[in-house]
């Protein structure tokens, strides 16, 4: 793939530059590859399956946001790591199912789910400690259900020194920083996570983030045009349970934004202090 872009910049800067030139490398090309790795899985006959086959078909399948659909997503991951104990990214994304189906409300034994959730990410990082996505699911896992933002934060800086290019690490790591009360360093993270998913149908999970930073940074405006975008319109009619619209508390804003907003202001408040209260969506 060609590409015309032309970079402005001067010598001192040439750090600088050589991100901007990778991140948008990876803005155009990532999203191709995804498409084409889950179109190869797609054809292969089912015996012929690998882990890495299997995983992408439940990643497919799970982030539809349909019970049936979500359901078979599980076994597909299950049969990914009987099939390679020792692969990383199928218990990665067993954890992230775990932590999906708490944030849809479809769990009927939260405590179970979390722990589960716990075991999956732990096993990936035992196989490769320096997996970004899974660093990144435990950081959200401590902040979202445990509410402990110190380590989830710690956590979520390693995965984007890990993996600068993970998407959800960015808007994982976004969420993280609105429940801290800082909705400004949230915005630029969810926009990131944006930036790195141009093609991505399911970017309502960072178009979510993205909604819930702008909020809590006050730019009300650009909330409720983050929450209008085409990925939130699916999300919604989807049945998503992250960060779904409500009528009230400024023009159609994320409602469970409201309550992380009001967690972040007693968050700055009190920062010297107490930990800091706030919910989370997966």
């Amino acid at each position: 793939m060609a590409s015309t872009d032309r970079y402005d910049g001067v010598l001192a800067d040439i750090f600088d530059l050589q991100d901007r030139i990778s991140t948008r490398a990876v803005e155009h090309i990532a999203p191709h590859i995804r498409e084409w790795e889950l179109l190869r899985a797609r054809r292969k006959p089912a015996a012929n399956l690998t882990a890495y086959d299997l995983m992408m078909r439940a990643v497919d399948l799970m982030l539809r946001l349909d019970g049936g659909d979500f359901a078979q997503a599980r076994g597909l991951l299950q049969r990914a790591i009987a099939d390679d104990p020792g692969y990383a990214p199928a218990w990665a994304h067993a954890a992230y199912w775990h932590l999906l189906r708490i944030g849809q409300g479809w769990s009927t034994d939260i405590a179970a789910d979390n722990a589960e959730a716990a075991r999956c990410a732990a096993a990936a990082l035992q196989r490769d400690e320096g997996y970004a996505l899974a660093l990144a699911i435990r950081g959200h896992m401590l902040s979202f259900l445990n509410r402990d933002f110190g380590a989830a934060a710690a956590l979520l800086d390693r995965a984007l020194e890990a993996g600068p290019n993970c998407s959800l690490a960015w808007s994982f790591a976004s969420a993280t920083s609105g429940y801290l009360g800082d909705g400004a360093t949230a915005v630029l993270r969810a926009e990131r996570a944006m930036r790195l998913s141009p093609r991505d149908p399911f970017a309502f999970r960072h178009e979510t983030m993205l909604g819930q930073a702008h909020y809590i940074n006050g730019n009300l405006e650009e909330a409720a045009r983050a929450d209008r975008r085409p990925g939130r319109a699916r999300a919604d009619g989807a049945g998503a349970r992250a960060g779904g619209t409500a009528a009230g508390g400024g023009a159609g804003l994320p409602h469970r934004a409201l309550g992380r907003a009001d967690a972040a202001e007693r968050a700055g408040a009190g920062r010297g202090g107490g930990a800091a209260q706030g919910g989370g969506a997966a």
